[in-house]
């Protein structure tokens, strides 16, 4: 999003020209024509050479995607060669020294270390969970009930109603005494902190230092759950991004095999950078721990483009077809005054890979979240097919748009948002997404039959994004995300003004 004039850095850091500016977009055209390499080499010049990357940034992404399909190794390929130019070219700022952050990542830290805050669980049974949903709290069967609603409206793929259904068919997965989390932007709106909170874990949080981020988080506390969060000078807290070194450090001090999940949220191009520590964390964690001690999660985002199944991807272009010719008229019409902005056909085609796999790409990329989110995201979903292949277990599950902050802050999207009924996409409430989306983060940590479990066999390794998607009903839309979008701002605008 923002640009960085001039090297006025510290901490994680994209890296500098011989003029001292820190360009994103830079940095960000040619980490994705790194990735996409071999597997596609025009589309990986043309990401490097594209001159409005902030406007154009979609197609880029979009054709990184597309190259993953033809193979289980291309997919691998890709995660693998983005990784590398992470790697490769991110710097680490400190007192004015500015370094590659993969090799300050080997070293010694050189700030003092973080201490260690403890606040002990109570005694007692686990407590009902439940969904919370439109002022009703659902469980059992009425969870089961809006489970299949949910996949009725297209809002949800069968496969998260099953994964949802296998938990509550195992309600002592529920208990996770055996477990310890360690979890990257504890106070995001969005992560599982407030579910794991009483139900027997134990937590390690991390979030910035301030007396309401951690008034909030300790407030949690009083259930099964053990909290630990690090400390410095007497203060909670800790900044991803400037202390990664030392956060190293304090995760290395936690014994026992850890789920380590990256939840944190920033805008603009800081949420690039946080996203490359928690990254850089996960790896440290992964190289000093014994093989197979770390199991790693994220909660990946509907604006994206994922590589959907044919049924699903058959169900978008039925929506295309059938519509009302009343209705294509006045799209038709729309798309004309707009420039051709508007209405795009999201599926037209899919493509066969090997081994089986029949795919289309579903770009659900919104302009206005930016290349930076879209980039800090794609890096997700790398390591999670890297540490895949490696033999590590993984959970990376799409979840809903959802009201949060970070949404209701950008007028357009919140109106957007608003009007999103429109085209038959529901917004869920953080708390319901919250809540669901722990669910799923509970199968796949005992699940043997669904895809975080690496011995389980995929046709291609981005099948692991499109079990168990919870989209809100993007992927079975008929148009591209961003070319409805629009519209539904309109007609979000109009519900709050009446």
């Amino acid at each position: 999003m923002a640009e960085k004039s001039v090297s006025a850095a510290n901490g994680v850091a994209v890296p500098a020209d011989d003029k001292g500016r820190r360009s994103t977009s830079a940095f960000a055209q040619m980490v994705l024509s790194e990735a996409i390499g071999d597997s596609d080499p025009t589309a990986a010049n043309e990401a490097l050479l594209e001159t409005e990357w902030r406007k154009n940034y979609h197609p880029h992404f979009v054709a990184a995607s597309q190259a993953g399909i033809a193979s289980p190794k291309d997919a691998r390929d890709i995660a693998e060669r983005g990784l590398a130019a992470i790697a490769e070219n991110m710097r680490f700022v400190r007192n004015g020294e500015d370094r590659l952050l993969s090799e300050v990542m080997t070293e010694s830290a050189s700030a003092p270390p973080f201490d260690t805050k403890v606040i002990r669980a109570t005694d007692g049974p686990l407590p009902t969970y439940t969904v919370p949903y439109r002022d009703l709290n659902l469980g059992g069967a009425d969870l089961r009930r809006q489970l299949e609603r949910w996949v009725a409206d297209g809002v949800i793929e069968v496969s998260a109603a099953a994964a949802v259904e296998e938990v509550l068919d195992n309600p002592e997965w529920m208990d996770l005494s055996d477990l310890t989390f360690v979890v990257m932007g504890a106070a995001a709106e969005l992560g599982p902190y407030p579910a794991l909170m009483g139900l027997g874990a134990r937590v390690a949080a991390i979030d910035l230092p301030g007396d309401r981020i951690w008034e909030r988080l300790t407030g949690r506390t009083g259930g099964l759950s053990k909290l630990l969060y690090p400390t410095r000078n007497g203060q909670p807290g800790a900044d991803l991004t400037a202390d990664t070194p030392e956060l190293r450090d304090w995760i290395g001090s936690i014994d026992g095999p850890i789920v380590v999940g990256g939840y944190a949220y920033a805008d603009g191009e800081a949420h690039l950078r946080v996203s490359v520590a928690q990254d850089a964390l996960i790896a440290a964690a992964i190289d000093r721990r014994p093989p197979g001690s770390v199991t790693v999660a994220h909660l990946l985002t509907p604006t994206d483009c994922y590589a959907i199944d044919e049924p699903t991807a058959e169900a978008s272009r039925r929506a295309w077809t059938n519509r009302p010719v009343g209705l294509r008229a006045v799209q038709s019409g729309l798309r004309t005054v707009s420039g051709g902005r508007l209405f795009h056909q999201a599926i037209t085609e899919c493509t066969d890979g090997k081994e089986g796999y029949r795919s289309a790409v579903f770009d659900t990329l919104v302009t206005e979240q930016g290349p930076n989110y879209a980039l800090a995201k794609r890096i997700q979903k790398w390591r999670a097919i890297d540490l895949r292949a490696r033999g590590l277990r993984v959970s990376a599950n799409v979840s809903p748009s959802s009201n949060t902050r970070s949404v209701t802050k950008n007028k357009a999207l919140a109106a957007a948002y608003r009007g999103a009924g429109m085209f038959n996409i529901e917004v869920f409430e953080p708390e319901t997404t919250n809540a669901l989306m722990a669910l799923l983060l509970v199968r796949d940590l005992r699940t043997t039959t669904g895809p975080a479990d690496p011995f389980v066999e995929l046709a291609n390794p981005l099948q692991l994004f499109t079990d168990a998607a919870c989209h809100g009903g993007l992927w079975r839309s008929p148009y591209k995300t961003r070319t409805a979008l629009p519209l539904a701002a309109v007609r979000g605008a109009f519900k709050r003004s009446i």
